[in-house]
């Protein structure tokens, strides 16, 4: 059966605990907390012995096959891991999945963890098997807008409240890097001493050093939106981590062309849906990409790819002058700041 949630989780443990359990997710720090959960449930139980397993490459399934096969000398039942990390159980391990769930062992817990099996992947034979024979959960990070209230729940659970801004500053400084996020939360409960306590400004600045990730996707994503100041800190953490531009401008170009086609679907009174499913642009860069297309002034996004243009025969010596700084006037301009590039072109 499919759970919607730790919660759910936690309470189908309190029961009598499920044959088979796989937590499946992208975001290692969430696979991790829900396998302590079980780990923690099951292991309650002092007559419960735990064994764990590394599925990497050279995972011999003979061995899981023996373990789970002999009964335990010293304990009534078993707790048995077998981690997969952000991979899935291959052809051996998918086919020795379907015929353990068939008959699992009366006195084993079997504890998978991997990362997410999208739809298409949930409808393989393995996966299927798994989810008759116990509970499946699928985790997902936060996105960014669900970041704050995220925090604010971790925070909550230590007895802390958090001022607007201060939750504001603190989803600034981890956003995209999750685990940076938890501890940093950690951190604060350190800086505050314990107990309940409410936190501002000052008291993250202090804290919390500036721990956020970006990608090309969250760049796009905050031109998009139009919001230059993340746009800023996006390129700055981009040119930091070394990134290579051509594959940076490649990527920004293929949204500026999707703008283009929107824009001019929109105007002819096209099925702007209709567009983003051809163009495969999902939530949330669909809703953005919609707004913005519809705002548009003629020539804003032409600018935009021909100084993109500007900037892959800059990084590839073709061309003179600094990448970086024309690749950030571009960006800008896409943000809504007048950078002067659209009336150049």
């Amino acid at each position: 059966m499919a759970l919607r949630s730790v919660e759910e989780l936690e309470k189908r443990l309190r029961g009598s605990a499920p044959p088979v359990v796989l937590v499946h997710s992208d975001a290692p720090l969430l696979r991790e907390e829900a396998a302590r959960s079980v780990r923690s449930a099951v292991l309650a139980d002092p007559e419960v012995e735990r064994h764990a397993f590394r599925a990497d490459d050279q995972v011999d399934y003979t061995v899981i096959r023996q373990e789970l096969a002999a009964p335990s000398l010293f304990a009534a039942r078993r707790l048995v891991e077998i981690h997969y990390g952000g991979g899935a159980p291959k052809d051996e391990g998918g086919k020795w999945l379907q015929e353990y769930c068939a008959n699992p062992a009366p006195d084993v817990v079997l504890l998978l963890t991997t990362g997410y099996q999208s739809k298409q992947a949930q409808k393989k034979k393995w996966f299927q098997a798994v989810e008759a024979a116990g509970e499946t959960l699928a985790l997902f990070a936060p996105r960014r807008g669900e970041l704050p209230n995220w925090l604010r729940g971790r925070l909550a659970a230590h007895g802390l409240e958090v001022s607007r801004d201060a939750l504001t500053l603190l989803a600034e400084r981890v956003e995209g890097n999750l685990e940076a996020a938890a501890g940093e939360v950690e951190k604060l409960v350190l800086h505050v001493g314990g107990g309940p306590a409410t936190l501002d400004t000052d008291a993250v600045l202090a804290a919390v050093g500036d721990q956020a990730r970006f990608s090309v996707f969250d760049l796009a994503e905050a031109a998009l939106a139009r919001e230059p100041r993340r746009v800023v800190r996006a390129l700055g953490a981009l040119r930091a981590e070394g990134t290579e531009l051509p594959p940076l401008v490649g990527a920004l170009a293929r949204e500026v062309r999707n703008l283009i086609i929107l824009r001019d679907r929109y105007r002819r009174g096209g099925d702007l849906e209709a567009a983003c499913k051809e163009l495969r642009l999902f939530p949330p860069r669909k809703q953005v990409a919609q707004k913005l297309a519809r705002t548009l002034r003629d020539g804003e996004a032409e600018a935009v790819l021909q100084a993109l243009a500007r900037v892959d025969r800059m990084s590839k010596g073709v061309a003179g002058g600094d990448p970086w700084s024309t690749l950030e006037n571009a960006v800008l301009a896409l943000a809504g700041v007048d950078t002067g590039l659209v009336a150049e072109a």
